[in-house]
């Protein structure tokens, strides 16, 4: 059964972006699928950005904190 006091927006390793939503600083920023940026756009190059998970107020996993 799922307890809703142990939602993103209770942890430690929450935070918020914007109302409703933020992001979880559990774990470090982890990549993106990396993408070929034309020349156009970039340098011609790979491009890989990082970012934190992306979560909701409502979300919960099992390392809560």
């Amino acid at each position: 059964m799922e307890n809703r006091e142990n939602t993103c927006e209770q942890c430690d390793y929450y935070l918020q972006v914007q109302p409703g939503s933020g992001e979880c600083r559990r774990y470090a920023p982890q990549p993106n699928r990396t993408i070929y940026a034309s020349r156009a756009e970039a340098t011609g190059g790979y491009k890989t950005d990082v970012h934190w998970p992306k979560v909701y107020d409502s979300n919960w996993c099992g390392e809560f904190k």
